[in-house]
């Protein structure tokens, strides 16, 4: 049966429903702002329609005397299926900043926002402005051209959903706070193991936080969830435990039920303490990917103590990102990975024309970091260009470099056409650096591409580290190393303690304010330069030869 209400007051509401039975569709024309006094309950599996009809372009349903209820609500065992519920246009649910929101729990229900508005809502719970749960199968919930703001909850101030299929087409999520996690939307799974799947197609989620110490994603949390982002922005959100923009991980469900894929967005101006300026992945996801995107501005930095990882990305435990044709530029964090942290195992591949670019960090990986037994593949026409690690402010500091790539017993692979240019490291290894002393070792394959203009007090281009009783190794195969500086020594390469192989590459024109226009050493190297690399053009201040090398090239600009 369809039922027809001119809603004038709030009685006009609560006394259409409780003759409900199920399938029934009740359509409420709303004439004017009604104060709530009550939470409306929602009895049977009906269908239910506000509309404004007031004349105005909104009409505020709004909670006034300071009550903790919400605006509407299922029964909160689960049992209901098929409740169908749209919030059309023009229409603000005010929670007074004590209650309000709507609540849905169920089997197969849906929750429709239509150009509506969700306000100064709050929960002591999960989802001040929205619960929607799914039980023995999932519910919906879609945001057409929505706006939810000002809320604020435990978890999922603005959005909480569980079980839950959540489309976001438009509109926008801003200044909502949580206590613990997901200032703008938490999605977890629900009821019999229900994963949830998040789609954003051109909305905004922005200036959204959480409140506590170790909170997490001011923006979106993720957990259970395939996450797929596109034409969207997600900015200026803060957090300070994982994840300022995005925090997505496994919690319960396997890899399958999780995924994050980016694609023709902004994730700009978050803001960490810890782990993950713009985006944090912890675990392995299905998939992530990230395409034709900008992260940029985002910041893992904080006056007080915190890792400060990760300014743009930070992902961990066997993840494996693939980068294709956006930029990771302008982000900055106060330890590791000004651009991309990648920590435990984890994969990164920059393909297409990707670029890492702008990023500083405060010790190592201005550009890149890769930590434990990690991996990183530069190809295609992929950049890491202008990139900067201070090194914690020392130029004589072994320990910490890499204005290009930081390498902590992990692999890095460039090929193709791939450019590592224009980065510097006020200590060690202005493209890319290997840490001493730390094991398992690193290995650096250069394939081709090219290595060009990075500078740093040593080891323009490249700088092995020794590790006691380990051979890191370095094997160039193809490729220019070119027009490098080092102001002291390793115009090109340092290979400290390192075993390196170089054929059918350049080496050429790099410089050195000390010693080794090419390649420097001073501690035992096994260093083989075969017939097939070009070393032309490099100088050096000083000459004095370390090295033994199997081929006749000049010993004065080319190893010292």
């Amino acid at each position: 049966m369809i039922v027809n209400v001119n809603v004038f007051n709030f009685n006009d509401i609560t006394t259409a429903l409780p003759s409900a039975v199920d399938g029934d569709v009740f359509n409420f024309f709303i004439q004017n702002d009604i104060d709530f006094s009550s939470v409306v309950t929602i009895p049977r599996n009906i269908t239910i329609n506000l509309i404004n009809s007031s004349g105005n372009s909104n009409v505020t349903l709004a909670i006034t005397n300071g009550g903790s209820f919400r605006h509407f609500s299922t029964l909160t065992n689960g049992s209901l299926t098929g409740v169908l519920m749209t919030v059309g246009v023009g229409i603000i649910l005010d929670g007074g900043g004590t209650g309000g929101g709507i609540l849905i729990f169920g089997s197969g229900c849906s929750l429709t926002l239509d150009g509506s508005t969700i306000t100064n809502c709050r929960s002591s719970g999960n989802g001040g402005g929205l619960l929607v749960q799914g039980n023995i199968s999932r519910s919906s919930l879609i945001m057409n051209a929505a706006l939810i703001e000002n809320c604020f909850a435990g978890s999922g101030a603005g959005v909480f959903g569980a079980g839950c299929d959540i489309e976001m087409n438009g509109g926008e999520i801003t200044g909502n706070h949580a206590n613990n996690s997901g200032g703008g939307i938490t999605t977890i799974a629900g009821g019999t193991r229900l994963g949830s799947t998040l789609t954003i197609n051109g909305g905004k989620i922005s200036a959204n936080s959480t409140v506590l110490a170790f909170g997490d994603a001011g923006g979106i949390n993720a957990f259970d969830t395939i996450v797929t982002i596109q034409n969207s922005e997600i900015s200026n959100n803060t957090a300070d435990g994982n994840g300022g923009g995005i925090f997505s991980m496994p919690q319960v469900l396997g890899s399958n039920a999780n995924a994050l894929i980016i694609m023709n967005s902004t994730i700009s101006g978050n803001v960490i303490r810890n782990f993950g300026g713009g985006i944090r992945v912890l675990g392995v996801l299905g998939e992530f990917v990230i395409t034709n995107s900008l992260i940029t501005g985002n910041s893992a930095v904080s006056t007080i103590a915190g890792s400060n990882q990760g300014g743009g990305i930070y992902f961990s435990s066997g993840s494996s990102l693939t980068l294709s044709d956006g930029q990771v530029t302008g982000n900055t964090a106060g330890a590791g990975g000004g651009g991309i942290f990648v920590n435990d195992g984890s994969i990164l591949v920059l393909t297409g024309i990707a670029e890492v670019s702008g990023n500083q960090a405060g010790l190592e990986g201005g550009g890149i970091d890769a930590f434990s037994g990690s991996s990183v593949t530069i190809e295609g026409n992929a950049r890491v260009i202008n990139n900067h690690a201070n090194s914690n402010g020392d130029p004589q500091n072994a320990s910490r470099g890499g204005g290009g790539v930081a390498l902590f017993a992990s692999n890095l692979t460039v090929r193709e056409n791939a450019t590592i240019s224009g980065n510097t490291a006020l200590s060690f290894g202005g493209g890319i650096w290997t840490f001493p002393q730390f094991t398992p070792i690193s290995t650096v394959t250069i394939e081709g591409g090219t290595i060009e203009g990075n500078s740093a007090n040593f080891g323009g281009a490249i700088s092995m580290g020794e590790v006691p009783g380990f051979t890191p190794t370095l094997t160039i195969t193809g490729g220019t190393i070119t027009s490098n500086i080092a102001f002291k020594d390793g115009g090109a390469i340092i290979a400290k303690g390192s075993l390196v192989s170089i054929a059918d590459a350049e080496i050429i024109y790099n410089t050195a304010g000390g010693d080794g226009g090419g390649i420097f050493t001073d501690t035992p190297a096994n260093v083989t330069v075969f017939a097939s690399a070009i070393f032309r053009g490099n100088t050096a201040q000083r000459l004095l030869a370390f090295l033994t090398i199997l081929n006749n090239y000049d010993i004065g600009s080319g190893v010292n």
